[in-house]
């Protein structure tokens, strides 16, 4: 579990089912994901995988994702995590998702922010990236605070990857500004 000032960061349990189904069942909030909107079974059946895949500390380096939950009230309010990025496995993604209601508040910055920091103190990883629609501008707005780079555009024509041709890629160089710490 991390703590930020506003919020705690933990593995998604089985009690959270409602509320991740409340929150991935708007249509608004998956608008830039990789799915649908959730049904009841769909979202048990995502909460599943997120718990069976992400949240094992054997793969703390190479796989996470956290549940979202405000500090003052323990209301989930999306994820947070890192993967594996599609079509290019030797390669970090961050992502993030947040409920609607609790958009342009700065929770999202502020758990990127937090995880990026933690996975940089535990782990050696040069550069993690983002794939992002740049008419999501809320998203290409945190990246940019995050110091994210734009990279390239998705022009992949392979079959199994083309759910991600025309999205930006954005890369942190984790190293960056290293030295300048030391000096």
């Amino acid at each position: 579990m991390l703590n930020t000032d506003r919020l705690r960061l933990r593995q998604f349990n089985k009690k959270d089912l409602n509320s991740f189904f409340n929150i991935f069942s708007k249509k608004e909030v998956i608008e830039y994901l990789p799915f649908d909107t959730l049904s009841l079974e769909g979202a048990a059946a995502k909460l599943d995988e997120i718990i069976n895949f992400f949240n094992t500390d054997d793969y703390y380096c190479s796989k996470m994702i956290y549940a979202i939950e405000k500090r003052d009230d323990h209301q989930l309010i999306g994820w947070v995590g890192y993967g594996p990025m599609p079509c290019n496995q030797d390669k970090l993604e961050l992502f993030y998702a947040l409920d609607s209601t609790f958009w342009k508040k700065g929770y999202a910055y502020e758990a990127s922010n937090f995880l990026l920091k933690d996975l940089d103190n535990k782990c050696e990883i040069e550069n993690i990236y983002a794939l992002v629609d740049e008419n999501n501008l809320g998203s290409v707005n945190v990246l940019k605070k995050l110091d994210f780079q734009f990279l390239k555009i998705v022009d992949n024509n392979d079959e199994d990857c083309k759910f991600i041709k025309g999205l930006s890629i954005y890369y942190k160089n984790m190293k960056e500004g290293e030295n300048d710490d030391k000096r």
